[in-house]
């Protein structure tokens, strides 16, 4: 959290889905929130429980400097949540949201449904492997397959990816492991998620 970047702060999410913007944010803040209002609209008619794991009504939004990967929900040492985005990922969907106006918002609500599907606790090992695995199933995929269904979406993300980014790891995820299971049994599904996580695979997608 120490690496947050001022200019993006200011911007709550509520338990149920609605943005709350604190006075006087900066343009950039205001920017970020425009681009959450629709991810946040969309993906949470596709998931509505993510909000339940919103703590005590709210969760903060932070950009940071660097992530490895290009959102973490993470608990400070006072147990409060946070959001956290990686400026990379963040600045390159503002900045291509108009070239891209269904896909950007697609991408970002990707990462906030993966990240809002985790509860707000520290568990064992294997109870945050189990979590890893039931929120690919039950958010990532089914969010992969709402994607193959709008064809006029998956064809801009298609484009995105091609024409501006392919390094955000999303676009390999989602065209890797969830294409090869999407269409598979539950039990394949299961097992073939259980040998993702098991190779280190977690917080995915990058």
């Amino acid at each position: 959290l120490s690496s947050r970047l001022s200019q993006y702060e200011g911007i709550v999410i509520s338990s149920d889905g609605r943005l709350i913007i604190k006075p006087s944010v900066s343009a950039d803040a205001n920017k970020l929130a425009a681009l959450l209002n629709p991810s946040l609209s969309k993906i949470g008619s596709f998931i509505p429980s993510i909000f339940k794991n919103i703590p005590d009504g709210e969760i903060e939004v932070h950009v940071v400097g660097y992530l490895p990967i290009n959102a973490r929900k993470v608990i400070d040492a006072s147990g409060n949540v946070h959001l956290l985005f990686d400026r990379y990922f963040i600045e390159t969907l503002i900045n291509n949201q108009n070239e891209y106006p269904m896909a950007v918002p697609w991408l970002l609500g990707e990462r906030v449904g993966h990240e809002l599907s985790h509860n707000n606790s520290i568990g064992t090992p294997q109870e945050e492997r189990e979590e890893e695995i039931n929120v690919i199933i039950n958010a990532d995929l089914q969010l992969y397959r709402n994607l193959l269904a709008d064809k006029s979406l998956k064809d801009e993300v298609d484009r995105f990816f091609a024409e501006v980014n392919s390094s955000f790891g999303s676009g390999h995820y989602f065209e890797g492991l969830l294409g090869e299971i999407v269409d598979k049994s539950p039990a394949q599904i299961r097992e073939a998620v259980e040998t993702y996580v098991a190779k280190g695979n977690m917080s995915a997608p990058p």
